[in-house]
């Protein structure tokens, strides 16, 4: 509404412009900020799960495994630097 787009017009504009739904899209970036911090502090992973936006930290586990295709712990262990 803000800047005067029809909800249902901008996320098939964006399906067409990218291939991904607006979820898919708000997921990935959700993710990407999610290995940028298991890589980077030592922070929880239930921690960075609220962090990104994820309110059930087994649904984060779940998409990011899905997007990701390892667990958050086992992607920390492979790419955290120490």
């Amino acid at each position: 509404a803000y800047f005067g787009f029809n909800a249902n017009y901008l996320s098939s504009y964006l399906k067409k412009r990218t291939g991904y739904t607006f979820i898919k899209l708000v997921h990935i970036q959700r993710i990407n900020v999610a290995a940028e911090y298991l890589t980077f502090t030592n922070a929880s992973i239930d921690d960075i799960s609220t962090k990104v936006g994820y309110e059930n930290a087994s649904y984060f586990y779940k998409v990011f495994k899905k997007y990701m295709g390892t667990s958050p712990s086992n992607y920390r262990q492979k790419y955290q630097k120490n």
